[in-house]
């Protein structure tokens, strides 16, 4: 034990940077464990869009959406969901599929349908950046 005291003492940058690692790993543990929603590939996404009816939220800015979204999507920036969010109330019964670039902010988008009685929530792993790395088709408007 005097072993690691005398580590940590002779080497804090290390010990702290082993720490912060630590954290953020425990961390992005607990955020998937907890999410609302479920990450889905884009395979997965297209075979729930073939399956079933299904929105497809994209919660980018609406230049983004402009630029290439997902067929059939909705657009509905994150900022604007909260006063927006009875123009989708009728697909609280079916799933959601969230899509932002990356997949990140998709995930506080699930939490705040979550909130509203959304019941059946995906996440579009990697987001549009992963639709487009897949070769699926982009809209544009």
């Amino acid at each position: 034990m005097e072993q690691y005291i005398e580590f940590i003492g002779n080497h804090p940058w290390m010990f702290a940077a082993l720490a912060g690692t630590l954290g953020l790993l425990i961390f992005i543990e607990y955020e998937r464990l907890t999410s609302a929603a479920k990450n889905i590939s884009p395979m997965q996404a297209t075979r729930l869009q073939n399956d079933e009816e299904i929105l497809v939220l994209d919660i980018r800015d609406e230049a983004d959406f402009k630029r290439g979204h997902v067929i059939n999507a909705v657009n509905m920036p994150l900022n604007q969901m909260e006063k927006r969010i009875n123009e989708i109330s009728k697909f609280k019964n079916k799933p959601v599929i969230a899509v932002c670039e990356t997949g990140m902010r998709s995930q506080r988008a699930s939490k705040v349908l979550k909130k509203h009685g959304f019941e059946t929530l995906h996440n579009l792993g990697g987001g549009m950046g992963a639709w487009t790395k897949a070769n699926m088709p982009v809209a544009s408007k």
